[in-house]
């Protein structure tokens, strides 16, 4: 049972370097690069909402 302990932990420890580098690399491509920067910033320009939203099936509210 020591032997399938071990193969299950090296499994999983694989799989979250896996999954830790595939969220990075989509976090980092340069064409959804807006997306990482308004998590930290809290805001996207008008221009990239205009061009990666559908303001039909959602429109922002203004701010107060």
């Amino acid at each position: 049972t020591l032997g399938l302990i071990f193969l299950l932990h090296g499994l999983s420890t694989l799989a979250l370097v896996a999954l830790a580098a595939t969220h990075i690399y989509f976090s980092l491509r340069p064409e959804k690069i807006f997306y990482t920067r308004s998590m930290i910033s809290g805001w996207i320009s008008e221009e990239e909402m205009a061009a990666n939203h559908d303001t039909g099936k959602w429109s922002p509210k203004e701010a107060d």
